[in-house]
């Protein structure tokens, strides 16, 4: 995963679309399994804040992820 990543970090176009892309799927998540959102999450910190600093994304993605953690805790 860190090759790939690397590889997207180094083309804007590619890094904004994977973020879009990130931030539209973590919004959907919660109708996925609680293992596959805690996977998710898990990823998203892991590998997607970093991509997404000083990004236009970079708020979204931290409000979307936040989001999908609450509703986990109700569920």
């Amino acid at each position: 995963m860190k090759d790939y990543i690397e590889r997207i970090k180094n083309n804007d176009i590619a890094k904004m679309v994977k973020l879009a892309d990130r931030i539209h799927n973590l919004s959907e998540a919660n109708l996925a399994s609680i293992d596959f959102q805690l996977k998710y999450i898990k990823e998203t910190e892991e590998w997607f804040i970093d991509l997404a600093k000083d990004t236009v994304f970079e708020n979204d993605l931290n409000s979307v992820l936040e989001n999908l953690k609450i509703q986990l805790e109700y569920n």
